[in-house]
C-alpha cells in the first residue's frame, strides 16, 4: 500500500473516530434525565476544561503568556465579564509581541 493510502485511510479513521464520538454524545444525553445536578455539572465542566487549556498553555508557554493570563484575570475580577478579560489578556499579549518584535 501506498504512503498517499495509508494517509487517506488514516485521516478518514480519524474523521470516523471524531464523528462517532461526537454523536455518541448526543446519543446518551438522550437517555439522561436533566436534574439540577446535573445542569450543574454540565455547566461547570465547561469552566473546568478552559482552566485546564488556559493553565496547561502557561506552564508551557513563557512570561508574555503569564503575563497576558495574569492581567486578564485581573480584568475578570474588576469587570465580572469574560469577554473583556480575554480580549485585555489578547491585547496584553499581541502588545508584548509587538514590543519584542519592534512593531
Amino acid at each position: 500500500m501506498t504512503n498517499e493510502a495509508l494517509s487517506w485511510m488514516a485521516i478518514l479513521t480519524m474523521a470516523a473516530t471524531v464523528f462517532a464520538l461526537r454523536y455518541s454524545g448526543f446519543a446518551i444525553m438522550r437517555h439522561v434525565r436533566i436534574t439540577p445536578k446535573v445542569e450543574l455539572v454540565l455547566e461547570k465542566m465547561s469552566v473546568s476544561v478552559l482552566v485546564a487549556i488556559v493553565a496547561s498553555s502557561v506552564f508551557a508557554g513563557g512570561s508574555r503568556t503569564a503575563a497576558a493570563v495574569t492581567i486578564g484575570v485581573v480584568a475578570m475580577l474588576i469587570t465580572r465579564n469574560p469577554i473583556v478579560a480575554m480580549l485585555v489578556g489578547i491585547a496584553v499579549g499581541a502588545v508584548w509581541s509587538g514590543l519584542l518584535n519592534g512593531i
